[in-house]
């Protein structure tokens, strides 16, 4: 294992790699264009998550609308969670408070944990956007009472 540095996540008392691997982007990465028909692509993915765990990369980011990554990311979590730092973002934050948590819940189930160590949002494009975002029953309430 190599020796990557790592960081305190704010005052969580969690300890966090300074280099992170993403789940994301366009092209050849095995996260995404990992689908079930493709089995040996998967397994390329999962070869690397479990490199960057095995050489202290522990953070780890994904969104729901990132392919077959959430359910990749979650068969690696599924024996590795807790040397895993997740962090997850919906697809449409600025949906309505139903539609954020159900994708919420299909993440977490994709990913095969309990909790999520972070929620990023993005994908907002104008203030109204920013303002449904924190509306009563959209995604910051949604949130943080997913929190509880």
């Amino acid at each position: 294992m190599s020796i990557l540095p790592r960081r305190a996540f704010g005052t969580t008392g969690v300890s966090v790699s300074i280099i992170g691997l993403d789940g994301g982007g366009g092209g050849m990465n095995p996260q995404i264009t990992g689908s079930p028909d493709k089995p040996h692509i998967q397994a390329l993915a999962e070869q690397i998550i479990h490199k960057a765990l095995d050489e202290g990369i522990n953070l780890f980011d994904t969104c729901s609308g990132y392919g077959a990554s959430e359910r990749i990311l979650g068969r690696v979590a599924a024996n590795r969670r807790s040397e895993m730092f997740l962090a997850t973002k919906n697809l449409i934050p600025h949906a309505p408070g139903d539609q954020v948590r159900r994708e919420l819940e299909q993440s977490l189930t994709r990913l095969q944990t309990d909790h999520m160590d972070m929620i990023q949002i993005h994908d907002i494009y104008s203030l109204e956007q920013a303002d449904i975002v924190f509306a009563q029953d959209h995604a910051i309430e949604v949130y943080l009472k997913a929190r509880e």
